[in-house]
C-alpha cells in the first residue's frame, strides 16, 4: 500500500504545456515540477504527470471508502446485523475478505484499518471520552 502521507503539502493544479521538443508539467505558481521529451506517447505520459494531484486524490477517497466498507462490516458482523451477508462474495472478490470453508474472515492487511474505522466513529458519537473496551 502507497503511503500517502508523503505526499502531503504538494502543489495542486498542474497542466501540461508543449514547449518545442518537451512537454512541461506546470503547478498553479508557474513552476515546472517535470518535463517529458516529446515521442510517440509523450503526450498521455505528460497528462498522466499533471494528472497526479488528481489520482492522489483519488486514491484517498477510496481509502475512506474502503476503511469505511471493512468497518461497517465488520460491525455488523459483531451485532449480527444482516446486511453483512451480502457483502462476503464481493468483499472476498476484492480481497478484503478470506473464505475459509465456510468461513469469512477479515484479511489481515485490512483488521487495523477496520478497527481504526469504528473507532472515529464512535469517538464522532460519544466524543474522546469513548473507551473502546465498552
Amino acid at each position: 500500500m502507497i503511503d500517502t502521507d508523503k505526499y502531503e503539502g504538494h502543489s495542486t493544479g498542474w497542466k501540461h504545456k508543449i514547449n518545442h521538443s518537451t512537454y512541461s508539467i506546470i503547478n498553479d505558481d508557474g513552476q515546472k515540477v517535470a518535463s517529458v521529451p516529446c515521442y510517440e506517447e509523450c503526450n498521455k505520459d505528460s497528462q498522466l504527470i499533471a494528472d497526479a494531484p488528481k489520482l492522489l486524490a483519488e486514491v484517498k477517497r477510496l481509502r475512506k471508502l474502503e476503511a469505511a466498507v471493512v468497518g461497517s462490516w465488520m460491525q455488523s458482523c459483531e451485532h449480527r446485523g444482516p446486511w453483512h451477508k451480502a457483502l462476503r462474495y464481493p468483499c472476498v472478490d476484492l480481497g478484503y475478505l478470506v473464505l475459509e470453508g465456510h468461513t469469512f474472515e477479515l484479511a489481515e492487511e485490512y483488521q487495523e484499518m477496520a478497527k481504526e474505522w469504528i473507532r472515529q466513529k464512535m469517538v464522532e458519537i460519544y466524543g474522546e471520552d469513548w473507551d473502546e473496551e465498552r
